[in-house]
C-alpha cells in the first residue's frame, strides 16, 4: 500500500502541548529581548548552528511548522531573521531559472552531508564525500581549517551533538579531516584522539542495538568509536589527546545511560565528555516496528535520550568557559527518514529537532541573552523532494533550504541575501555562511 500524503493537520504533528509550550516561549523570548540588537559587534560570544540534516521547506510545511501563507510557526516563528540557502556542491550550481523550466534540475548534482558540512564549517565549496577537505590551487586536497578549530584558537569551549553515529559525516564536516566520509574508525579516532573538542555526543554505542538493547560481545560493532582497542581505553577512561595545550592528556568521561546523560544538564561536569546513547545508529529512527506507520504509534526506545536532552547536557558542560562556546547541533535522522520516504519518523525527528530549537532559545535567555549569542537554524540539504505531502525521490535534491537566525550578528547576516528566488524570496549560498561564521571567530 503506497504511503499516504503528509497532512499539516496530522495528528503526528507537535501535539498541543508542546506546541502551547512552544508558543508561550516564542512570546517570552520576544518580550525579554528583540532578536535584532542595535550597534551589536562583530563576532558573538556563543555560536549556535543547529543543522536539521535533509530538512527541506516542505518537512517543516509538512509536520506544521510553515507554510507559504502564514510562514514560521513556534519555535521557528521566534527568529528575526529567514531567508533561503542553496547547497549545491563544488562545481554545481542554483538557477532558479532552470528550476521553473525543468522540475528535474534540482535532483541534479546535489551534494552529500560530507560536503555541505565541510562547506558549512570552513566556507569551502568541495566534492561528495569528503570531510573538512577542499582542493587547493594546484587541485590537491588539502585539509582545510574549520570553525571549532578557529573557535579553539581563541580558548573557546566546542562541542558536536547529533542524533545519528557520532563520526557520521556532518559531525564530522566540523571535526575532522578525510578524504572519504565512509573511513569511520579514522574519523572517530581523529575526533576522539586528535581534536581539541570538549563534546561530542550521539549514537553509534557498539554494546548496543537499534532498540537499544544490549548486544553480547561477540556482536559489538565498533565501526563508529574508531576500532575495539580504542574503545576499550574510552571505556577506561584512558582515551583522549591534549586538549588545552598543558601538555597532558585530557581523557574523555564516557557517559552512556539515558538517567546519568539527564542529570548533567544541571551543576558541575568532566572536563571532556562523551555522551553516546545507548543504541547502535540513531536515537529512534532505526527503532523496530512499522516504519510508516504515524508519529507517535510505534513506542519510542525508553532507554535512550532525546536530542533535546543531549542539547541540555552539551550546554551544561559548555557554558562555564568565559570565552564562550562554538556548538554544532545536527537532527541527523530527519536525513534518514527522509532517504527511506517515512513521513511518521521524519515528523517524530523533526519533532525533537524543533524542541532542542526552544532548549537553545531558553538557554540563551539564561546565559546572557540574544547581544552575546548567535543562532542558526538551518539544513545542510534536502531530502526526499518532500513537496505539499509528496516525496518524490529517496535522494538528496538541490532545493533551497530554511535558513533562520537570531542574535547578534543579524544584520550583517541579512545583507548576504542578495539573491531572489521566485518561490523563497532571498537567499544566501552555504559557502557564503560557511565564510561569514569562520570569520566571527578570526
Amino acid at each position: 500500500m503506497a504511503e499516504e500524503p503528509i497532512r499539516t493537520t496530522s495528528p503526528a504533528s507537535p501535539t498541543p502541548g508542546l506546541r502551547l509550550f512552544f508558543i508561550l516561549l516564542c512570546g517570552l523570548l520576544f518580550f525579554v529581548s528583540p532578536g535584532a540588537v542595535a550597534n551589536e559587534p562583530a563576532r558573538p560570544r556563543n555560536l549556535i548552528l543547529m543543522i536539521g540534516d535533509g530538512m527541506g521547506f516542505g518537512h517543516l510545511e509538512a509536520a506544521g511548522y510553515w507554510s507559504p501563507k502564514d510562514g514560521f510557526n513556534p519555535p521557528f516563528a521566534c527568529f528575526s531573521f529567514a531567508a533561503a540557502m542553496s547547497t549545491y556542491l563544488a562545481g554545481g550550481s542554483y538557477d532558479p531559472e532552470r528550476v521553473s523550466r525543468n522540475p528535474d534540475y534540482l535532483f541534479a548534482g546535489a551534494t552529500d552531508s560530507a560536503a555541505a558540512a565541510t562547506t558549512l564549517a570552513t566556507g569551502h565549496k568541495t566534492a561528495r564525500e569528503v570531510i573538512g577537505m577542499a582542493r587547493d590551487n594546484h587541485g590537491r586536497l588539502v585539509p582545510v581549517e574549520n570553525l571549532l578549530e578557529a573557535a579553539e584558537k581563541l580558548g573557546k569551549a566546542t562541542g558536536v551533538i547529533t542524533t545519528v553515529p557520532i563520526s557520521h559525516a556532518t559531525p564530522a564536516g566540523f571535526v575532522a579531516h578525510n578524504p572519504s566520509r565512509k573511513n569511520y574508525p579514522e574519523i572517530a579516532r581523529e575526533m576522539l584522539l586528535e581534536s581539541p573538542i570538549d563534546v561530542v555526543a550521539g549514537a553509534g554505542h557498539p554494546g548496543y542495538d537499534d532498540d537499544s538493547r544490549p548486544r553480547t560481545r561477540p556482536a559489538y560493532n565498533y565501526l563508529y568509536v574508531g576500532g575495539r582497542k580504542l574503545w576499550q581505553k574510552i571505556v577506561a577512561g584512558q582515551a583522549g589527546g591534549d586538549a588545552d595545550g598543558d601538555g597532558t592528556a585530557d581523557p574523555w568521561t564516557l557517559v552512556d545511560q539515558r538517567t546519568a546523560i539527564q542529570r548533567l544538564a544541571d551543576g558541575p561536569t568532566p572536563k571532556r565528555l562523551l555522551l553516546l546513547a545507548p543504541v547502535a545508529t540513531t536515537l529512534q529512527q532505526k527503532r523496530s516496528g512499522n516504519p510508516l506507520a504515524k508519529a507517535g504509534e510505534i513506542p519510542f526506545n525508553p532507554g535512550t535520550p532525546t536530542l533535546a536532552e543531549l542539547t541540555r547536557a552539551t550546554l551544561n558542560a559548555l557554558d562555564d568557559d568565559p570565552d564562550g562556546l562554538v556548538l554544532m547541533i545536527e537532527g541527523g535522522a530527519i536525513d534518514w527518514a527522509g532517504h527511506a520516504n517515512q513521513s511518521g519518523r521524519m515528523r517524530e525527528e523533526l519533532d525533537d529537532f524543533a524542541a532542542s530549537v526552544a532548549v537553545v532559545s531558553d538557554w540563551v535567555e539564561r546565559h546572557g541573552g540574544w547581544k552575546q549569542t548567535l543562532l542558526i537554524v538551518t539544513a545542510d540539504h534536502e531530502t526526499g523532494g518532500l513537496e505539499d505531502g509528496h516525496w518524490r525521490t529517496t535522494r538528496h535534491s538541490n532545493s533551497l533550504v530554511p535558513l533562520l537566525a537570531r542574535g547578534i550578528g543579524v544584520t550583517d547576516l541579512k545583507s548576504l541575501a542578495d539573491k531572489q528566488d521566485p518561490v523563497h524570496g532571498p537567499y544566501l549560498d552555504n559557502a557564503e555562511l560557511g565564510r561569514w561564521l569562520l570569520a566571527g571567530q578570526h
